[in-house]
């Protein structure tokens, strides 16, 4: 799936000589990007147990982290401050303990950047759920925030944070380029 889109884009192009000319306006579509949640560092407001608060994080969409908190949140903080495009959600993947309200914040160096992401009602079912970040944001921290939940049952089943890869980079070499522990370029 695309990570993001940036509407819009125009292009005026000239030979030297004639006056500039632009072309019809334009979309691009980041279509590949690094899940930047698989290596954050993940602190919960509360969590039921210290075991699971790196299952929402760990690509695996079949388990996840719950909260005893009213208002409970998770804190992704980045290795380094990293360009955003989109963001997806799971909820839990029971029936009943849907979070029906969550807020998305961006942080870099302990200031809030770009614009907070209202969610409304994550499917009950632990479908995916996408989000657009646009313009992209540059951040070091996310914070998702379950503002309500049907249940007390509060949680999330998968967070997916996505930055764009470079042209021709694999998710493979973003991540070692992350560790730096291989040069070899794919």
């Amino acid at each position: 799936g695309d990570i993001g889109t940036t509407s819009a884009v125009t292009i005026s192009v000239t030979d030297g000589n004639s006056a500039p000319v632009a072309l019809p306006p334009f979309n691009i579509v980041v279509a590949a990007g690094f899940n930047e949640a698989l290596y954050s560092q993940v602190t919960p407001s509360q969590t039921t147990s210290l075991a699971v608060m790196y299952e929402v994080a760990d690509g695996i969409a079949t388990n996840g982290w719950t909260s005893t908190d009213t208002t409970p949140f998770m804190d992704l903080a980045l290795d380094t401050a990293t360009e955003l495009h989109r963001i997806d959600l799971r909820d839990l993947p029971a029936i009943g303990d849907q979070v029906t309200g969550a807020t998305i914040t961006f942080m870099n160096n302990n200031s809030p950047v770009g614009s907070p992401i209202t969610t409304g009602a994550l499917p009950d079912d632990g479908s995916i759920v996408s989000f657009a970040i646009s313009p992209p944001v540059t951040a070091d921290k996310v914070r998702i925030t379950l503002d309500s939940t049907a249940s007390t049952t509060r949680g999330l089943a998968e967070v997916e944070i996505y930055s764009a890869l470079a042209p021709g980079q694999t998710e493979v070499a973003a991540a070692r380029d992350l560790f730096n522990t291989d040069t070899t370029a794919n």
